[in-house]
Parts: structure tokens; C-alpha cells; sequence
């Protein structure tokens, strides 16, 4: 059995809370009790799991893990912000998250092509860690593709409408897709060997899916359009 830290178990529980939290959040009908309660639990799971996940990893040193929690907690936290702001208006998390977005962009795009100039010469952690500059580059080139939607939105004074429930829903659904990455592909060792399998693709995946169908339908449906 594989035994944790009672850090890696918050860590760990708060992951496994937010995979259940996020898809009935996802699956309930928008704006109804179910949602809303689902959403709130998902939120503060993924603090809990992204805010325990980028302390452990920096002290680590595993940079990967480390850009993927920051990036994590900005997508919760600026999902969550537009909930909270009355619609057409600026709140404090909208003024805050281009710079919180550059930060990560910074960090993802200068290490990524550190490792790019120089493969193998940065230390992950991990002694079996193979350093790619593929997911510092995706992450760091997501966070500028968000604080340049962060930049527009307070530019526009607000979002309203299929804009406004869009900035939400695809920040929470991202936030879900890399937790599901995460523990189904990031942490499968953790998954009893007689479950492992390509199967395990499966719930990123879907969580894709998900994302894009709802862009679909908030874009496409008449009830989101003055949400």
C-alpha cells in the first residue's frame, strides 16, 4: 500500500474531492443549487490540492509541477472571481489576474526555452525526470493567451452575456482537465496496477469534451446570452 505524507494526503484527498465536485458541477443544471454547491466544493478543493501541490513542488525544486499548480490556482481563482462580480462590472481579481498571468507566462516560457538551449542540464527533482520544454511551453503560452483575455476583459470595464459565463466556464474546465491529467496520468503509480491502463486517458478526455460543448452551447444558446 502506498503510504503518504499527511501533507501529500490533503493534497492527494483535495484532488480526489475536486474530480468529483468539478463533473457534477459540469453535469447539474447551470445556475441551480446543485451547481452552485458542486462549484463551490470544486473551488475550494482545488485550492486546497493546487495550493499544497505548488509549496511541495518548489521545495522540490520540480518546476514542472510547481508552473502547473501556479497556473492552476490563477484559472480557479479568476473562474471564480466572475461569479463573483456583478455582470458588465471590474472586480479585484480581474484587475490582479494579468499580472498573476504574466508571472506564469514568464516563468513557463523563459524555463521552456532554457531546457530547449540546454537539455538535461535542469534538475527536476526527480532523478528520472527527462526535461521537455513541451509543457513549459504550453503552459507558459496558455497564461499569455489568458492575460491577454484578463487585458480585454478589463479593457471592455466587464463581460457580459455567453462572454462572461465563457471566461468562467473555460478557466474552471481547464483547471479540472490538468487535475485529471494530473492524478490519472501525472500520478498513476498511485492507481492499484490491476486498474491501470490506456483507459486512463479517458477522463481528460472527457473533460475536453465537455469544455468544448459547453463553448458550443453557452455560444449558441439564447439563455446565456444576458447571463
Amino acid at each position: 500500500m502506498l503510504e503518504l505524507s499527511p501533507t501529500a494526503l490533503v493534497h492527494v484527498t483535495g484532488g480526489a474531492v475536486s474530480l468529483i465536485a468539478g463533473p457534477i458541477s459540469l453535469l447539474a443544471p447551470k445556475g441551480r443549487w446543485l451547481h452552485r454547491k458542486a462549484g463551490t466544493v470544486f473551488f475550494v478543493a482545488m485550492l486546497v490540492m493546487a495550493g499544497v501541490a505548488f509549496v511541495m513542488a518548489s521545495l522540490r525544486v520540480e518546476k514542472v509541477n510547481t508552473l502547473a499548480a501556479a497556473f492552476t490556482l490563477y484559472l480557479v481563482a479568476t473562474a471564480w472571481g466572475v461569479v463573483r462580480t456583478r455582470p458588465g462590472t471590474v472586480g479585484r481579481i480581474e484587475r490582479i489576474a494579468p499580472w498573476a498571468a504574466a508571472l506564469v507566462a514568464a516563468g513557463g516560457l523563459t524555463v521552456g526555452a532554457l531546457v530547449a538551449a540546454f537539455p538535461g542540464m535542469l534538475y527536476d527533482g526527480d532523478p528520472d525526470f527527462s526535461a521537455s520544454p513541451v509543457l513549459f511551453l504550453v503552459f507558459g503560452g496558455l497564461a499569455v493567451m489568458s492575460a491577454g483575455l484578463d487585458i480585454w476583459t478589463l479593457r471592455r470595464g466587464g463581460l457580459t452575456g455567453a462572454a462572461r459565463v465563457s471566461r468562467h466556464l473555460w478557466r474552471m474546465c481547464l483547471a479540472l482537465f490538468i487535475a485529471a491529467g494530473s492524478y490519472f496520468l501525472g500520478q498513476a503509480d498511485t492507481i492499484p496496477a490491476s486498474l491501470r491502463g490506456d483507459h486512463l486517458y479517458l477522463p481528460p478526455l472527457l473533460v475536453l469534451v465537455a469544455l468544448v460543448f459547453w463553448m458550443i452551447r453557452v455560444r449558441i444558446g439564447p439563455g446565456y446570452r444576458t447571463a
